[in-house]
């Protein structure tokens, strides 16, 4: 039976045959040539067949993801509305202090920069007036800027105390006001997500129908937000969702028709530009969650001006993990084998997207790249509840990051 992989000639061929079978009756067979109108007939049949199933099998390979190249995989996004994820800001978290033992003293709403000691600036946008009680702290991301606009890129900032924190409008802060960045190894950007990760995204998401996972995927594309995480909830009732209060017994409850967005992330207007484009549902304020934020759509359509976005942070997990090795202690040291392996795995410490399974495999196939004939790598295991287990699942509120590396070695 011819196909789209059939030549002309195979197809050519099969129309004869056809056409013998159905004259057979009569004892006669066609003239298989160019001197036979009824050949020639079947022959032009046969080519014009021919380039149709040419022009199938390239619209075929096209329009799909695992054979097509990467210029048709970007003419495909483009009629489909399917974008490749941006890069990442890289954010630094800055601690703001009262200094003030004996008055509550309030951060006036507005644009705050930081210029680090490399020339890379930070910024928080501020919609609501920070009010911090007497001798009292909080802690708010800032993201790297260019001109106002997220600046994407890894931009490593070190830990240090009374840093130099302006209004974008001149506004005076009040001296008693102080702040402070941490180190920032853990909250580092990247760059945009090659046409590889892309074509390995479409082929894995069955769920891109779905309207709310659209937003999550929206929230998440923008540069400043490194990871975010909704729960609906559809119903008529409250529900408890697996997010934890602060005392971290007590399950968030999700209002009837309303979502909790958990997000890792320094968000701005865009934010709540995407989800007002998007969601069906609003969000409400959390209770009993300390970081939780909000930011707001400005629009006279809205009773106020603005619709609020309300967010919780990622609750972050950490885990430890053991490597044993075995080593040639002629050939290497110790300290020099633990040192690279340790950079290796640093990557994990840094972890800012949800993972609901962490398996061994991924820290074997990461400790491959050590190379060194002295050294043998013999088992990898997590460490849970002091209980060795060779991997761990994490739930869609949770960010896992590696904490402590345990390494045991033995001489071979």
């Amino acid at each position: 039976m011819a196909d789209i992989n059939s030549s002309l000639d195979e197809i050519l061929t099969e129309l004869g045959d056809g056409y013998d079978a159905d004259i057979e009756a009569s004892g006669r067979k066609i003239t298989r040539s160019t001197a036979n109108k009824i050949w020639l007939m079947l022959r032009a049949f046969s080519r014009g067949l021919y380039g149709l199933y040419q022009v199938v099998a390239a619209l075929k390979y096209r329009f799909d993801p695992l054979y097509c190249s990467d210029d048709e995989l970007e003419s495909t996004m483009r009629f489909t509305g399917t974008t490749r994820n941006s890069g990442k800001t890289s954010l630094l978290s800055i601690i703001i202090r009262n200094e003030n033992t004996l008055e509550e003293k309030t951060l006036p709403a507005g644009t705050y920069t930081y210029a680090s000691a490399n020339g890379v600036v930070f910024s928080l946008l501020l919609q609501d007036p920070l009010v911090l009680p007497a001798d009292s702290f909080a802690k708010k991301d800032f993201f790297s800027s260019l001109g106002g606009d997220p600046y994407i890129g890894s931009f490593a900032v070190s830990s240090s105390v009374g840093i130099n924190v302006v209004n974008e409008a001149a506004e005076v802060i009040d001296e008693e006001l102080t702040f402070d960045c941490e180190d920032n190894a853990t909250q580092l950007g990247y760059a945009e997500e090659t046409m590889f990760e892309v074509r390995q995204r479409i082929l894995t998401d069955n769920q891109r129908q779905e309207v709310l996972h659209i937003l999550e995927e929206r929230l998440q594309g923008l540069a400043n937000i490194h990871e975010c995480t909704v729960i609906a909830n559809k119903t008529l009732e409250p529900v408890n969702s697996v997010y934890l209060q602060d005392d971290e017994a007590t399950p968030v409850q999700i209002l009837p028709q309303s979502l909790l967005i958990i997000m890792t992330g320094s968000p701005t207007v865009d934010f709540a530009e995407q989800f007002v484009s998007l969601s069906p549902f609003i969000t409400v304020a959390s209770v009993g969650v300390e970081n939780a934020g909000v930011v707001s759509y400005p629009s006279d359509i809205y009773d106020g001006g603005l619709f609020p976005v309300h967010y919780v942070p990622h609750k972050l997990v950490p885990y430890d993990v053991v490597v044993k090795y075995g080593y040639s202690f002629q050939q290497v040291s110790t300290f020099a084998v633990e040192d690279e392996m340790r950079d290796l795995l640093n990557p994990f410490r840094a972890a800012t997207r949800v993972q609901s399974v962490i398996t061994t495999d991924e820290f074997f196939e990461a400790l491959q790249a050590y190379q060194n004939p002295g050294v043998k790598l013999l088992s990898v295991s997590f460490t849970s509840e002091s209980t060795s287990v060779s991997y761990m699942q994490f739930n869609k509120t949770q960010i896992a990051r590696l904490e402590n590396i345990t390494f045991i070695p033995e001489i071979i």
